[in-house]
This record gives structure tokens, C-alpha cells and sequence, in this order.
């Protein structure tokens, strides 16, 4: 598990714990031999909220649509996080447009 650089080590105990709360309900032929990338926030008051799980899979779909339709999935969620504005483009709408 890898903090942001600005999390302090005392909480490390906290959401490790809450992480093998979360892994203790997946079979484990998903998680062995695998990695995924966890996001969260944690609250003031230490409440721990589950934002997403994502498989190593979804890096590599990310990039492939944005060679594809020149999207970038990163930028579109830092902007939806700081100000809540919605992406104008999405490899949804491209699609729907490529269908026809």
C-alpha cells in the first residue's frame, strides 16, 4: 500500500486494517498475484469512505481511449473532484457518435 507523501504514518494502522476488512470479502483468486489500485477518503472524524477499486486494467483501457478518442479519464475526474464540471467529450458520447 502506498500513502500520498502528505499522509501522516499514524493513521497507517487504521486503513490497513480497513483494507483487509474490505479484501477479507473477495475469493482469493481475484486478489492473489494481482494489484489494484484503492482510492478513498478518509474524514477528519476517521471515517474511512470507499471511492473505487480498480484492476491494473484500467490504466491500460484509460490510454487506449485516449488514443482513441483523445479523452484522458485522469484529467476528466481532477476536474469533476476540484470544481464538479462534467467532461464536454467522453468515450461514451465518441461512441454514440461513431455508431451513428
Amino acid at each position: 500500500m502506498t500513502p500520498p507523501f502528505n499522509y501522516p504514518a499514524s493513521k497507517a494502522k487504521l486503513i490497513e486494517d480497513w483494507v483487509d476488512d474490505i479484501w477479507a470479502d473477495f475469493p482469493t483468486s481475484v486478489i492473489e498475484d494481482s494489484s489494484f489500485n484503492i482510492e478513498l477518503w478518509h474524514t477528519p472524524q476517521d471515517e474511512i469512505i470507499l471511492t473505487e477499486i480498480k484492476p491494473p486494467s484500467c490504466t491500460q483501457l484509460s490510454l487506449q481511449l485516449s488514443l482513441q478518442f483523445g479523452t484522458s479519464l485522469f484529467g476528466d475526474n481532477l476536474a469533476l473532484a476540484k470544481d464538479g464540471s462534467e467532461p464536454k467529450t467522453t468515450p461514451w458520447s465518441m461512441w454514440k457518435k461513431w455508431r451513428g
